[in-house]
């Protein structure tokens, strides 16, 4: 089922991947995400250490994404990944 949720990480994903193409740096679309990630869990009063872990992690799993996604610029394989990002978004 698609929430507002599933909304507000795609609009956030697709903005992610404008700063990325505008700095070619994937630490700067990585830590926003890490600290949407971080506001979000503590906006929703989930326990703080286990927010904190899951920041780290999606600090991780954003930097490997954009990473790729600036690696592969240019290319069909680009589209591949970033695809597959808006699908993992949905999750």
């Amino acid at each position: 089922m698609f929430t507002i949720q599933h909304a507000i990480n795609i609009l956030l994903l697709l903005a992610l991947v404008k700063v990325l193409k505008n700095t070619h740096n994937p630490t700067v679309p990585a830590f926003i995400y890490a600290t949407a990630t971080f506001i979000y869990g503590n906006l929703a009063q989930e326990e703080f250490m286990g927010v904190l872990i899951a920041s780290v992690l999606s600090f991780g799993v954003a930097f490997f994404y954009f990473w790729l996604l600036n690696k592969f610029e240019d290319s069909l394989v680009w589209w591949l990944i970033f695809i597959s990002g808006l699908f993992i978004g949905l999750l």
